[in-house]
């Protein structure tokens, strides 16, 4: 079990990034379910592949994951200014789910900076185990969804902010088409400036 670390206000000056996935570093598609193994299968997984990309499967369900053209860019320019240990994902998909498109497109998060929906129920029942197990300070999101329709994460997040707002930087939906908003240096540039003058605020 993680516990929530002593606050120093001497190191009030972290900086934590949590990105989510969803529509933000890759796009999925729900193929169907429940298929027995075979020639249909087979088949279906095949098609799939050539079409979307890899497909994976979780509880007998099968999916295609795609990931947005510049997504390990952005992953890479966030830990050269924000350091590898205070990058991580918050997302609304279950953890199983989560860790398995991460090992597919190689994002390169380990399982404990892996937040996901699992989590934020934690938190929701009073439970402290692997909720935010950090110094406070400030704090960052990078999400598609506007701040309105994302108020489980931000209250997720809360008990991190050492003051001031949440540095919510909102992105383009990606839906799996190459040019569809990709993280190229002009766009990554742009969110690391609107991140930074979220901290700032």
């Amino acid at each position: 079990m993680h516990e929530f670390a002593s606050y120093d206000p001497s190191m009030s000056l972290m900086k934590y990034i949590f990105v989510d996935m969803d529509e933000c570093l890759l796009h999925t598609n729900f193929l169907g379910a429940h298929f027995n193994p075979g020639a249909k299968k087979d088949r279906v997984i095949a098609n799939a592949t050539k079409v979307y990309g890899p497909v994976f499967e979780l509880d007998r369900e099968l999916y295609t994951t795609k990931m947005r053209p510049g997504a390990l860019d952005l992953l890479r320019r966030l830990r050269e200014l924000y350091g590898n240990e205070y990058v991580r994902v918050l997302t609304s998909s279950v953890t199983s789910y989560a860790n398995k498109n991460n090992e597919i497109h190689g994002f390169g998060f380990r399982p404990d900076q892996i937040f996901a929906r699992e989590d934020m129920n934690k938190m929701n029942f009073g439970i402290k185990e692997k909720v935010i197990p950090f110094i406070p300070g400030r704090v960052a999101l990078i999400d598609n969804l506007p701040p309105r329709d994302n108020h489980g994460k931000l209250e997720y997040l809360n008990p991190l902010l050492d003051r001031g707002f949440i540095s919510y930087v909102t992105v383009a939906e990606y839906w799996g088409y190459e040019d569809d908003y990709p993280f190229d240096e002009k766009y990554i540039n742009e969110i690391v400036e609107r991140i930074e003058d979220g901290f700032a605020a």
